[in-house]
């Protein structure tokens, strides 16, 4: 029964992200001043943006949000803390995320996102990639 529900779980985990989706994942380095609960309301407040994000017409626009503490043992973390993985469904939606044109409408709940978690971050990393193989 528990390789079943594994096997279930793996195979929702694979069809979540279509090829030609774009994956936007961001690491974060706090502060050494930044307290644990202002972590978690960081990690929090960029997954609820899936929710909060929108269009100007409206419309939802980023597909899936994901966050999780670095725990891996391979030692490459760079001191990195929390990460992040936000799909989207093309470019087009990414740059409208991140406000790459300003002389275009950008998401404006972002931005103000941005403000505030830069207070308490000493590295960011960012790594967008469209899905090829999956």
């Amino acid at each position: 029964m528990k390789f079943v529900l594994y096997l279930l779980l793996l195979c929702a985990a694979a069809l979540c992200v279509e090829r030609g989706q774009l994956q936007h994942i961001v690491l974060f380095k706090y502060k050494e001043t930044t307290t644990q609960d202002q972590k978690f309301k960081m990690m929090k407040g960029l997954v609820n943006l899936k929710d909060r994000c929108t269009k100007p017409d409206g419309k939802k626009y980023i597909l899936a949000a994901s966050a999780g503490l670095q725990n891996s043992g391979e030692k490459f973390d760079k001191g990195l803390e929390q990460g992040f993985v936000l799909t989207f469904s093309n470019s087009y939606d990414r740059d409208y995320f991140v406000g790459l044109n300003k002389t275009a409408p950008y998401d404006r709940v972002h931005q103000d996102y941005i403000k505030e978690v830069s207070q308490l971050v000493s590295d960011v990393l960012v790594f967008d990639f469209n899905v090829l193989l999956n």
